[in-house]
């Protein structure tokens, strides 16, 4: 037995015998035990301690729980559940709640609500719920957990009160109609068609569809039949079908739909079907089911008899399941007619993407001629980034400069900063290259070069850091936005997330804090974030350490200071990567940026296509190396290995292709693949051939690891960041503005 574990054990009898002494004791304990031994294994996340704690859960006091003001007994009681101590753990989250301290009292309830396992314990989750401060504590999902629970419980006078004080919202409308029903109360039916109407997919349809067949009878079934519609019987047991994602069970509903039209798409049916839920669930039927076009169909057929939003939400599903058959030109007519009904903003939005979609499918020319008035309507042009990627690409493959040189005013006008980077790299390229005269760029100021013009543009948009730094060296100007030594610590301004996650780090829940921060709707701090990255990081979990960075660099207001740069470009697995790179001569910042882009430095991570390991390596590859460097057993989990094999597959595709962007390309995209495009674009410089590629995938690739490689280089001090640059794209190497 090594030290670690004689000291633990003795640590674990000390604990033992304070709890044996507990009951003579008069200074605070935390569930008899001593409370800053108890800390100190708890905060390296050793809680087997706690297996053997003898402590009734219905006998705990304010005593038994020392430190409960620091939300002690929540994390404690977290850990709990994993060591299977469920009833104590519920005991120990009721009096955290109880307590009253924010954010544990709240999150206490939630947890109480979902581990609930006896009715005795549901019971006290929902009067935990109840007791939140106001109806903003409980969002849809909460809410719907605890009218289910009353449900359970038989409360339904209960579930009927807190339909009313949440204002009677749609999320519950399905369990409203139940309490409804199980008490007899007369808006049932309406309720039950509110449902129908409004209530998004979830379980409470899924139970009220199972209780219309078996749980009703007397009186409540005689008046429930005698109003409900067949139609309606019919509609309810499709919506509980989509609900559990059953699609088999969806066809003779659209069976229906399809095949009567003069029932389904008019009168009772075109109303019932006229409400945004429905047809969305409809879309999405017919889309699984592999039955789009007659979808598209009927949806249009249905659409002639609704007006407003609701008629464009329509024409926007069948354009969507044209699409879907890739029927592009029939979804591009009926997305135009959608454009015209959609509201100004997300509405409009939405239908006009999928209308861009459709259209550049087929008519690349279209979209380019239209892109004024199609940037115009745009609300948000943040999604609409890879459509106007997609028609750089095709402009680039042909060659229609003076086009290039003419979107670019409302690419200006109206697309994103990263869309106004993108282009204005593109056209100053192409001007470099003489491809674009300087007189065919739109609205360029008196007495600025249109180069300038445009990469000036580039260089002070925020919307993309690897046009940033194109630009910068285009202009001959410093990379913006390096990580600096010099980092302005403020006192930290702790929100309630902050607080929670900051507690699972104290008590070394490490898994859970991770687990809370990536929790829709949660927005954690810079502190914690940090703090959280470094945890992972020093553990060895690359991987969820950079996800963590990431989500830290998102904050508004963020700096990348030296040491946060350090955490999201690691020099993992430094020994394997010296060995590896004393044997091939790759430029290592580049290796290291291509290696974070393919695995984030999991070496157990597989691809869904079957790439394995640091380097993802697909077995065919990986076998073909290793013929060539003559191993015939080998593991591609093994980081070493896997570095190896990766390095000398880069390096020879580095050898074949002369270049380093159609070596990673070909890295990612296949070797055949780029040998056909580079004889397709002889003459596009290296920075155009990029963005001349036809699939997303390669482009972002290189676009990552370009940015990777930059920072390696700058925080090893091996060069300023602009050395690689300059190899990836040759054009740059002797260029001065």
């Amino acid at each position: 037995m090594g030290k670690r574990s004689i000291f633990r054990s003795h640590i674990i009898m000390l604990l033992s015998a304070s709890l044996l002494l507990s009951a003579c004791e008069t200074h605070p304990t935390f569930l008899g035990l001593d409370p800053s031994a108890a800390m100190d294994l708890m905060s390296q996340g050793s809680y087997d301690f706690l297996v053997e704690i003898d402590v009734d859960p219905q006998r705990l006091d304010r005593v038994e729980i020392y430190g409960i003001e620091r939300g002690s007994a929540y994390y404690t009681a977290r850990a709990l559940e994993d060591l299977g101590r469920q009833e104590l753990a519920f005991a120990l989250l009721g009096r955290q709640h109880a307590h009253g301290e924010e954010p544990w009292s709240s999150r206490s309830a939630r947890v109480m609500l979902e581990q609930a396992r006896t009715d005795e314990q549901r019971g006290t989750a929902v009067g935990a719920i109840g007791s939140l401060s106001s109806v903003e504590d409980i969002d849809d999902d909460l809410a719907s957990a605890w009218i289910e629970t009353l449900w359970s419980l038989g409360r339904y006078e209960e579930m009927l009160e807190r339909y009313e004080a949440f204002g009677r919202p749609a999320v519950l409308s399905a369990w409203a109609a139940l309490a409804q029903l199980a008490t007899g109360h007369d808006r049932a039916v309406d309720t039950i068609r509110e449902a129908l109407q409004s209530a998004p997919r979830g379980r409470g349809l899924v139970i009220l569809h199972d209780y219309l067949q078996d749980g009703i009878s007397g009186s409540v079934r005689d008046h429930v039949e005698r109003e409900l519609r067949p139609f309606e019987y019919e509609l309810l047991e499709f919506r509980s079908a989509v609900a559990e994602a059953d699609w088999q069970s969806t066809a003779d509903f659209l069976a229906t739909v399809r095949e009567d039209p003069d029932r389904a798409p008019s009168g009772e049916a075109a109303q019932a079907l006229g409400s945004r839920v429905l047809i969305g669930d409809l879309r999405e039927a017919w889309f699984r089911r592999r039955e789009s076009a007659a979808g598209a169909e009927i949806m249009e057929a249905l659409s002639i008899r609704l007006t407003g939003e609701v008629e464009s939400y329509a024409l926007e599903a069948a354009g969507r399941l044209w699409r879907a058959e890739s029927a592009n030109r029939q979804a591009v007519r009926v997305l135009e007619r959608a454009l015209e009904e959609a509201l100004p903003g997300a509405d409009r939005d939405r239908v006009l993407f999928h209308l861009l979609h459709a259209q550049i499918s087929y008519d690349h020319h279209g979209v380019i001629e239209r892109a004024d008035r199609y940037l115009s309507m745009i609300h948000d042009p943040l999604p609409f980034n890879e459509i106007w990627e997609r028609v750089l690409s095709h402009l680039l493959v042909n060659r229609r400069w003076q086009d290039l040189a003419e979107i670019y005013g409302p690419v200006r006008r109206y697309a994103s900063e990263r869309t106004l980077g993108q282009y204005g790299v593109a056209l100053a390229s192409a001007i470099d290259a003489g491809f674009v005269s300087a007189a065919w760029v739109p609205d360029v100021p008196a007495g600025v070069s249109s180069r300038s013009h445009v990469l000036e543009a580039a260089y002070r948009q925020n919307g993309s850091i690897y046009y940033r730094m194109l630009a910068a060296v285009m202009l001959g100007e410093p990379l913006r936005g390096m990580p600096d030594d010099a980092r302005v610590v403020e006192p930290p301004v702790q929100s309630l997330d902050d607080r929670l996650v900051a507690g699972y780090l104290d008590f070394g829940l490490v898994d859970r804090a991770y687990a809370a921060v990536r929790e829709e709707g949660r927005h954690p701090g810079e502190d914690v974030l940090r703090r959280l990255a470094v945890i992972l990081a020093d553990q060895g979990d690359f991987l969820r350490s950079l996800r963590t960075a990431n989500r830290l660099t998102a904050l508004e207001g963020a700096i990348l200071d030296s040491d946060l740069a350090r955490i999201i470009y690691p020099e993992a697995f430094a020994e394997e990567m010296d060995r590896v790179l004393d044997e091939f001569p790759l430029e290592r910042d580049i290796f290291y940026g291509l290696v974070r882009e393919e695995s984030y430095f999991d070496p157990q991570i597989q691809s869904w296509v079957g790439a394995t390991g640091l380097a993802q390596l697909m077995p065919q590859t990986a076998a073909d190396v290793a013929a060539r460097l003559r191993v015939t057993d080998f593991d591609l989990t093994d980081p070493y290995t896997n570095l190896r094999f990766g390095a000398r597959y880069l390096n020879d595709l580095v050898v074949r292709l002369d270049a380093w962007v159609p070596a990673m390309i070909a890295y990612n995209a296949g070797q055949g693949r780029v040998r056909t495009w580079l004889s397709e674009r002889q003459g596009l410089p290296m920075i155009l051939f990029h963005e001349s590629v036809p699939f997303q995938e390669p482009r972002s690739y290189i676009r990552n690891i370009t940015v990777s490689a930059v920072y390696y280089e700058f925080l090893s001090g091996r060069g300023d960041g602009t050395g690689v640059i300059r190899l990836f794209f040759p054009e740059l190497g002797d260029l001065r503005p």
